[in-house]
């Protein structure tokens, strides 16, 4: 083509005389031996004109002509990819040519993340310089991959660089419920909705953020509009279903569980999401009903397991129980592995390691699980972990110690850190509490935040911050030590301290056992509960406490007088008490208790009001064992002062087997109700809590030593009223003295040990397990008012 020729092909686009411009740029191409130019001049000229072949043809002479060329590699892509040919060999030769040529990027990105490639997607745009778009589509990758709080960032960074449509808002709006921080996900949705008022994915999260926050009418409306705009959203339906059964209506959740099943049936995320409805439910057969057919499709669904040995449990389902606790244990390596390919969702992973400790299941392997979880939490805080591996030392003044708690409501965690913060040296210590979330507080009289929070120095909630935001708070805080108290449960601080907030970082009281991370440096535990062959294959450095490591809250009693009638219970039984949870009981546990009934002819097992599955479960095993369901006698709910004044109708608490009572047990004693437990029967620290506990308060002889020696301490009491007397005139007359209840002693023994472990770092020693020392005995009762 010569240059004038060239010259008129230009004058004619100018003057918009395309068809006469696009001829002759054809025709230059046909006679040949053209500049490569002119064929990319061709290809704008026919992608203006909307001629997509025509433009396909040219981007294709181009290439031939300019196979070095990344900008014709780059636009062939782009018009292979409108006309759905092969775009991304396209891209991939010119990035070949040109590493960082962002419009090719850009494109493979895209496509690598429509087809699910979310990682690759990922490592491409992160060469690139940020802008809006891209950072919006980088945050729905990360949403794919289960990474909110890095999604939640770039969402963030999009919106800086200019990006204020429905996609950047409900990106945003999803990386928040996500994280359960239901306010803020609501304020971004609005945005969202506000923009495209029918959009089906901003009102589905919508619900679930109203959810969130305990709003749950709601969020049943917004599911319904979800379903509304989109009658195929069966997500929604599910949700909706959920919603009902929250609010009692039962037949209402059938229907739109129903509608789900039909429009997908033997779908696996529908039928997990009907399940997890139904245990919300408390109808532990519904759940296991929903769970049949995926179970039946993959018998090693982990997921699916994990939910049918919940439901198994909560709902004490006792047919099935072997046969579950078998396979979970089992499967532990394969869920393992499951969490670190992030096949098997955190908070999935984390029920099911629950579950395996009310199964009993040996330590090792709950460690083994454990730190497969804490290796995933750990990932995303690697790198900024590592930059902060070195604090700098701020002298040796008071040393600032810092709770992090799930939440700021009634809660005996909670109970705990906040008695525990009021009683620490303010010579010595800065008490420093954060919790990690807020919630609406269901158990307490409105005023326990207020309570918690003015026990600290200093109190901050951190969920109006990303994790990265929360974690830099804490650490311009100054803290010397970071004591998480949730572990491994769905509210967990652990992410904060998988990005080293503190130089010494503790888990205490809440998980009990090993979180298996590397990034927590201490677990304080006793050594009744946390024996030296468990101790071993902990990956925390173990400091031992004195006497039980989980001191009690003395609570106040209900002064008002109680009657046995008042509360279904017999006038001369013998009255065997039980209110732990039933996720906590075991068929065998079970067995024994209905034999100490069949032995004791007119006494009674009294029960706490916990789920309405578990309560008609165990009256068809009682009578199944011969024990008229009768005397089973539930409780009501009531107050906690009012739970314990009624406590002191029982005559004796009896331990559950596997997992044994916590606060439930110190309860007892503390309402001057003997407990009864039995040591070793799994092998886990939960099944030595009892021992525990009950060193402390001074009343070893109530640990036994097997399941015999249980029922036989069991039978010898009850038919020994001499010595319940004796029993409990002592557990009343000790109480002041018993280290169990002795607050400030546990609070000096938490403090010799924050101490040695300060003083080991400023020295820059490595963390290392030890002993604390245990104060004198008290010789005087304590005169501290009841909290």
């Amino acid at each position: 083509m010569s240059g004038s020729e060239l010259v008129q092909a230009v004058s004619l686009i100018r003057e918009g005389d395309f068809a006469q411009a696009a001829a002759l740029l054809r025709q230059a191409i046909r006679d040949g031996g053209i500049d490569p130019r002119v064929a990319g001049l061709l290809y704008g000229l026919e992608r203006q004109r909307g001629d997509t072949e025509a433009a396909r043809a040219a981007a294709a002479r181009w290439t031939d002509l300019a196979p070095a060329s990344a900008e014709a590699w780059t636009e062939r892509g782009t018009i292979e990819s409108i006309a759905g040919g092969d775009a991304e060999t396209c891209w991939r030769k010119a990035l070949a040519l040109e590493p960082d040529r962002r419009d090719a990027a850009l494109g493979l990105g895209l496509r690598l993340q429509a087809r699910g490639e979310h990682e690759a997607a990922l490592a491409l745009w992160a060469k690139l310089e940020p802008e809006a778009a891209l950072a919006v589509s980088a945050g729905y990758s990360l949403l794919a991959l289960g990474r909110s709080v890095e999604a939640e960032a770039e969402f963030r960074r999009g919106q800086k660089l200019g990006a204020d449509d429905e996609v950047a808002w409900l990106g945003l709006g999803i990386a928040l419920a996500n994280q359960r921080r239901g306010h803020q996900a609501l304020e971004a949705l609005a945005r969202a909705l506000a923009r495209e008022p029918k959009n089906d994915s901003a009102l589905y999260y919508q619900s679930v953020a109203y959810d969130q926050i305990g709003q749950v009418e709601q969020a049943l409306a917004s599911a319904e509009a979800t379903i509304a705009a989109n009658p195929r959203h069966f997500a929604a339906m599910v949700w909706a279903g959920h919603c009902c059964l929250h609010l009692g209506r039962q037949a209402e959740a059938e229907v739109h569980f129903r509608h789900a099943t039909e429009g997908r049936p033997y779908d696996r995320a529908v039928q997990l999401s009907i399940a997890q409805a139904w245990d919300h439910g408390q109808d532990a057969s519904r759940v296991l009903e929903a769970l049949a057919p995926v179970l039946a499709a993959d018998p090693n669904d982990h997921a699916a397991l994990i939910s049918a040995s919940e439901a198994c449990v909560r709902g004490c389902q006792f047919a099935q129980y072997e046969a579950m606790r078998t396979r979970l244990i089992e499967g532990v390596p394969g869920m393992a592995e499951a969490v670190r390919l992030g096949a098997l969702g955190l908070n999935n992973a984390m029920d099911g390691l629950t579950q395996l400790v009310s199964f009993g299941a040996p330590y090792g392997a709950l460690v083994g699980l454990a730190t497969a979880i804490s290796e995933r939490i750990g990932r995303p805080g690697a790198e900024d972990r590592a930059a902060h591996r070195q604090f700098a030392v701020h002298g040796r003044g008071r040393i600032r110690i810092a709770y992090i708690s799930a939440t700021a409501t009634f809660h005996s965690t909670q109970l705990l850190v906040r008695n525990l913060a009021r009683r620490h040296d303010r010579e010595r210590f800065e008490v420093y509490g954060y919790a990690v979330h807020r919630r609406p507080d269901l158990y307490g009289d409105g005023r326990f935040a207020e309570t918690f929070a003015a026990a600290f120095d200093r109190f901050r909630f951190l969920d109006d911050l990303d994790e990265i935001a929360a974690a830099e708070s804490i650490r311009r805080d100054g803290i010397d030590i970071a004591i998480e108290m949730q572990g491994l449960h769905a509210e967990t601080g652990m992410h904060l301290l998988a990005r080293r907030v503190a130089p010494v970082q503790c888990h205490y009281a809440g998980y009990c056992i090993s979180t298996g991370a590397d990034y927590v440096d201490y677990l304080l535990l006793d050594d009744v509960f946390m024996p030296p062959r468990h101790a071993r294959l902990c990956r925390e450095h173990v400091v031992l406490l004195p006497d039980c490591f989980a001191a009690a809250s003395a609570g106040a009693i209900d002064p008002s007088p109680v009657m046995r009638p008042d509360f279904g219970l017999p006038e001369d039984g013998f009255v065997f008490a039980a209110f732990n949870h039933p996720w906590k009981l075991d068929p065998e546990t079970f067995d024994l208790w209905m034999s100490l009934l069949v032995e004791l002819p007119g006494s009674v097992l009294w029960l706490g009001a916990w789920r309405k599955d578990a309560i008609a479960a165990m009256a068809r095993e009682a009578e199944a064992r011969g024990v008229d369901r009768r005397r089973l006698v539930v409780a009501k709910l009531a107050t906690h002062h009012g739970h314990l004044r009624r406590l002191s109708l029982a005559d004796l608490a009896l331990d559950t087997g596997y997992t044994q009572g916590g606060v439930t047990t110190m309860d007892a004693l503390w309402a001057g109700l003997p407990v009864l437990t039995a040591i070793d029967l799994a092998d886990s620290p939960h099944a030595r809590y009892g021992a525990s506990i009950l060193r402390a308060a001074e009343l070893g002889e109530l640990v036994a030593a097997d399941r015999g020696d249980y029922r036989r301490i069991a039978l010898e009491l009850a038919r020994n009223p001499g010595r319940m007397a004796e029993l409990r005139g002592r557990l009343q007359a000790r109480r002041g003295l018993a280290p169990l209840f002795d607050l400030e002693r546990s609070a000096r023994h938490l403090e010799q040990a924050y101490s040695r472990m300060v003083e080991r770092w400023r020295e820059g020693k490595a963390p290392q397990g030890f002993a604390v020392e245990p104060l004198p005995p008290r010789t005087a009762s304590w005169s501290d008012p009841a909290d």
